[in-house]
Order: C-alpha cells, then sequence, then structure tokens
C-alpha cells in the first residue's frame, strides 16, 4: 500500500510539473519591481541579471508588448504551445513597441533572459 502513495504522490507532482511548464524564474536584480496580472505584466529595473518568467492569458489572442533597456542585452521569448518562441531582443539604448497575435484563448508564457547584467530597463506585457 505504501508502495502505492508513493507512486501516487510522484505522479501527481509530475503532473503539477507538465500542466505549469518547464520554466523557473532565477535572476539577481537591483531597484527591480515587477507585477503580473492574468492579462497584465511589467519589470521595471536598475539592474537585472537571470530569466524572469511571466504566465498571461490572451483570451482575444493578442499581447501588445514594449521596452527599452539603457545597457546590456535582453531577449524576450514566448510559449503558448510547447515550444519556446524568441520574440525579440532589446540591446543597449533600443526600444520596441509592438504586438504577438496568437490563437484566442492562449495561455502563454514570457520568458525574460539576459546573458550578463542589464541596466535601467523596462518591459510591459498587455492582453
Amino acid at each position: 500500500m505504501k508502495g502505492i502513495v508513493k507512486f501516487g504522490f510522484i505522479a501527481a507532482a509530475l503532473s503539477a510539473l507538465i500542466m505549469s511548464g518547464c520554466y523557473s524564474s532565477d535572476y539577481n536584480a537591483v531597484g527591480f519591481v515587477h507585477s503580473n496580472t492574468s492579462h497584465e505584466a511589467y519589470m521595471d529595473f536598475y539592474k537585472f541579471d537571470g530569466r524572469i518568467v511571466f504566465d498571461l492569458d490572451a483570451d482575444d489572442g493578442e499581447v501588445s508588448y514594449s521596452g527599452e533597456l539603457e545597457s546590456g542585452e535582453i531577449t524576450v521569448s514566448y510559449d503558448a504551445d510547447g515550444e519556446k518562441t524568441e520574440l525579440f531582443s532589446l540591446k543597449a539604448g533600443e526600444q520596441i513597441n509592438d504586438t504577438l497575435t496568437l490563437p484566442k484563448g492562449s495561455s502563454v508564457y514570457i520568458i525574460v533572459e539576459t546573458e550578463s547584467p542589464c541596466e535601467n530597463g523596462e518591459l510591459n506585457f498587455n492582453t
């Protein structure tokens, strides 16, 4: 009986991991403010290095995004169907303002990653 309980617990834990995606946040930051609701996510920082993951519901199928960065380089990817796809990269001094179109009712992970520390940046995502 104990083996069945252990197996059930392991199966439930693996299901939860698969259902919640395989992305986790791991970062160091200074002067960092961020938020994530079902239809909006943003981050504003003085220094940021690492990865942060946002989870949004794109009920109408669109995610509008904007961003700017003073120094460093940030790569932003998304996953709406189990495959990580690069959305855009920002380098020092660049800005972006665009829209991503997805199937209506999509749930999407936004993955923000750096290779080295970045300074004075802001990213916004709205559905």
